[in-house]
């Protein structure tokens, strides 16, 4: 069974990162030739952004299913699955990989309760390992974007 999904803003973050400490010097003024004035004010607006870009980033990172909230609330889950062959029930051993992400929530049951994904079983074994929260919906200002950039 696969893990998450590995996402590019991780990524694109690490690049911003390593970009931001070698021209540190830039920034704080010890460059030898000083960079032009618009560099530097970039700069300082991406030392700015960080720690909001970094908010952001964690609030889209998977977490640990253990940390998924119980108030029955929905998130998106992923559902490590696996099938096994149809041929002989399994037995031989093969097996395909059908983890996927999925809506999930805790339903409350009289012993506990459970993580339950909505699309029900989608392997012969599967297990919801991690989670993060549902996104917020568009604004009107998006949507107002997307019909501009359909014309």
């Amino acid at each position: 069974m696969t893990a998450p999904p590995a996402g590019a803003l991780e990524a694109c973050l690490a690049l911003l990162e390593e970009y931001l400490e070698a021209r540190e010097d830039v920034v704080d003024g010890d460059y030898g030739q000083p960079a032009p004035n618009e560099e530097m004010n970039l700069l300082r607006e991406l030392r700015e952004a960080r720690p909001a870009l970094l908010a952001a980033l964690r609030l889209r990172e998977w977490r640990p299913i253990e940390t998924a909230p119980k108030d029955g609330s929905l998130f998106l889950g992923w559902v490590a699955a696996e099938r096994w062959s149809a041929v002989d029930g399994g037995g031989s051993g093969r097996s395909a990989d059908t983890s996927e992400v999925d809506f999930c929530q805790w339903r409350n049951m009289a012993t506990g309760g459970f993580y339950e994904n909505m699309m029900g079983q989608i392997g012969d074994a599967q297990d919801i390992t991690h989670w993060m929260p549902l996104p917020a919906p568009p604004s009107a200002d998006d949507l107002a974007r997307v019909l501009e950039e359909g014309e």
